[in-house]
């Protein structure tokens, strides 16, 4: 019988050589009665079995602990797959489904059946993983188990490793599910993705390495109501890419986010306008920081009982940029009932402007300023480049400790 319950392990079964397990028992008579239970094998699809098979439907079979194994890395999907309640798919090494751009896959299972995919081998990383490189609004995983995967990748198009990766353009509905014990990432939004039919979330990660990463700019497709639980990174990954655009929030997690950066880049906000919940806790790695352009806005306001939390990945003063208002105007542009803590990186006397100040306000930039407590800042709080505060409106309730600690001039704060 195959687990029913989406929140456990799969049992471990042991297969017979014949594929066939006996079982025997005595008969009131004192004869006995031989009763077989036929434990059936699962079936090993080829290669090609998609691609020769248009628009296949795996079928659950109840007397099958294993329903299909897959041999090959980078098994292609050409065109649309569904993966039927209660079916268990497992993985060879290095081996993975490539979801192609004019396929599908939707694999849709129930609470009391559960869709699995596993490995063959039950370690971290011992199959590749998922790749969805297809648009199509099919694509959806809901009520399955993922496990044991990101060992490789799952197509030669990408070199991302992740139990699933959603590829440059594509979607994916990803929610109810249980990922765990996957190498790398749990699942990995590395670039861009298809917003209005791309969600995660109501998922648990469980013993990964990192439970998710996702492009900044594609922060709005997570939700807040994911769970997380002894991932050896237990952290939301942000990695900084090109600059966001559109009306964007980074919800409140139960987990802190880990802000890191692609070739030194900042978390950028262009046209845009980002919102940050409260009781968010960013961890920003070195390197990065918020930039936000003239034509975007960036909210981070708290509340006096849901503080927002922006603190260095390693706890010491300059470890993180800064946050730096651009020539934005815009009336959104607030802070409010946040703790700052180890912003400053490279901030001295005679380097670049816009790296001075935990808070740096551009040319002609508004920005809403209270109940911010800063602590351990290289530079000082807040600095501009223009004469005097402009339009910067300072709230009550501004405090610092062990800020300017490398004696910049002209600060505001």
């Amino acid at each position: 019988m195959k687990t029913t319950n989406i929140f456990k392990n799969l049992l471990g079964i042991t297969f017979l050589a014949t594929g066939l397990l006996f079982v025997s028992c005595e008969s009131d008579d004192g004869g006995s009665d031989t009763g077989i239970t036929e434990i059936e094998p699962p079936i090993v699809l080829s290669c090609n079995y998609f691609s020769e098979n248009p628009n296949a439907i795996l079928e659950d079979n109840p007397n099958a602990p294993v329903d299909y194994i897959i041999t090959c890395g980078s098994m292609k999907i050409p065109d649309d797959v569904t993966i039927m309640p209660g079916v268990t798919i497992e993985f060879e090494s290095n081996a993975g489904f490539w979801v192609q751009g004019e396929g599908s896959l939707n694999a849709v299972g129930t609470l009391d059946k559960p869709i699995t995919f596993s490995g063959v081998d039950k370690a971290m990383g011992s199959w590749g993983g998922i790749f969805f490189a297809s648009n199509d609004p099919k694509n959806e995983v809901k009520y399955a188990v993922v496990e044991y995967g990101g060992g490789a990748p799952s197509s030669w198009a990408t070199n991302e490793k992740a139990g699933v990766v959603i590829g440059s353009g594509a979607s994916l509905k990803f929610s109810e599910n249980l990922v765990q014990h996957c190498k790398a990432w749990g699942i990995s939004l590395y670039y861009s993705a298809n917003e209005t039919q791309t969600t995660i979330e109501k998922n648990t990660f469980v013993q990964n390495e990192v439970p998710i990463r996702i492009n900044s700019p594609m922060i709005d497709v997570l939700k807040g109501d994911n769970i997380f639980s002894e991932n050896q990174v237990n952290k939301i990954e942000v990695r900084t890419g090109y600059a966001l655009s559109g009306n964007k929030t980074l919800r409140k997690a139960a987990v802190p986010y880990l802000v890191t950066q692609t070739s030194g880049s900042s978390f950028r906000i262009g046209d845009g306008n980002l919102v940050v919940e409260p009781g968010v806790r960013l961890e920003m790695s070195s390197g990065t920081g918020f930039e936000v352009a003239s034509a975007g806005s960036l909210k981070i306001a708290g509340t006096s009982t849901e503080k927002i939390m922006i603190t260095g990945a390693d706890e010491v003063p300059g470890a993180w940029g800064n946050i730096r208002y651009s020539s934005t105007n815009s009336s959104n542009n607030q802070i409010q009932h946040v703790i700052i803590k180890h912003a400053g990186q490279g901030a001295n006397p005679t380097s670049y402007i816009g790296s001075k100040g935990a808070i740096y306000i551009g040319y002609q930039a508004s920005l809403q300023l209270s109940d911010v407590h800063f602590e351990d800042i290289m530079s000082c709080v807040l600095f501009t480049d223009q004469h005097g505060i402009g339009n910067v409106q300072l709230g009550t309730n501004i405090t610092s400790t062990n800020t300017n600690i490398v004696g910049l001039e002209d600060c505001i704060l």
